[in-house]
């Protein structure tokens, strides 16, 4: 839980939580391992196990919330659910060895994906996922700034990366002037044509307003100490009188932070996290 941040993986709700177990399927030996474990929410896990959504009731709701996080066309999800289910019936007609032999790899999952092919019908092994309500107390202090450290280091600053998706999932990373007023981060472009036509743009106009942000330097070469700002947040675009005159920016609002090379680190941590109001 503390890994995810107490959201879903996939599509970033918070609230009621599942674990959903991830399996590798050897389908010549018929021997499903137990490779690792994802946090996510019921409305994701109804598309994780589609053959059961089917089974129960939901289904329209579940592949409405899939379509949503996704971009896809219906053609497109009816491609990957007919794919999935016809895998899901052929690995059913097998006994399957269940192996929980090795300690189960930590998930990175970031974006959703189609539905998958689960291993055979539900036997006596199979292990329902365990429901889970976020706990109230959070993994990050609250703060409402970052600290005098991290802002002198952004006023020395001018350029950083941005990083979006667009509705399928496709990731974009462009450098990009910015300024900060202490507490949102401000993107725009010296050229508003050309900032109409970036990835970018089109990204979060479309919806896509998640993004991350990093801005960072090498204070020396010898001794390597390299500093920097990471900032996961929200981006909506509006109107602002900024360092690239009037025009339309990208105004940021973080939610969590890490910073390096920065503050004087804590014993045994080399960043510093913060999780904003």
């Amino acid at each position: 839980m503390d890994r995810a941040n107490y959201r879903c993986e996939i599509c970033g709700a918070d609230g009621v939580l599942e674990c959903y177990e991830r399996w590798f399927y050897d389908d010549i030996n018929h021997v499903q391992k137990l490779v690792g474990y994802e946090i996510v929410c019921p409305s994701c896990l109804s598309i994780l196990r589609i053959e059961r959504t089917m089974q129960v009731g939901g289904l329209e709701r579940a592949l409405s919330h899939f379509i949503r996080i996704t971009g896809f066309t219906e053609d497109d999800l009816r491609t990957a659910t007919e794919k999935a289910l016809t895998t899901w019936r052929e690995r059913s007609r097998y006994e399957w060895r269940v192996d929980v032999t090795s300690e189960p790899l930590v998930s990175s999952v970031k974006a959703a994906p189609p539905p998958r092919a689960r291993g055979p019908a539900p036997r006596p092994s199979s292990r329902p996922a365990s429901r889970m309500a976020a706990p109230t107390k959070k993994p990050l202090p609250t703060q409402t700034s970052f600290s005098q450290s991290e802002i002198s280091f952004l006023k020395t600053q001018r350029l950083a990366r941005i990083a979006t998706a667009s509705s399928r999932g496709v990731p974009e990373v462009s450098p990009v002037g910015f300024e900060f007023d202490g507490r949102f981060f401000w993107i725009g472009s010296h050229d508003q044509s050309i900032f109409f036509r970036t990835q970018r743009y089109r990204n979060i106009k479309a919806g896509n307003s998640r993004i991350s942000l990093v801005i960072d330097d090498l204070k020396s070469v010898d001794p390597w100490r390299p500093r920097g700002l990471k900032v996961s947040g929200t981006a909506e675009i509006t109107d602002h009188d900024g360092i690239f005159g009037k025009g339309k920016y990208f105004r940021i609002t973080p939610r969590v932070s890490v910073s390096w090379g920065i503050e004087e680190p804590k014993m045994g941590r080399w960043s510093s996290r913060k999780k904003f109001a």
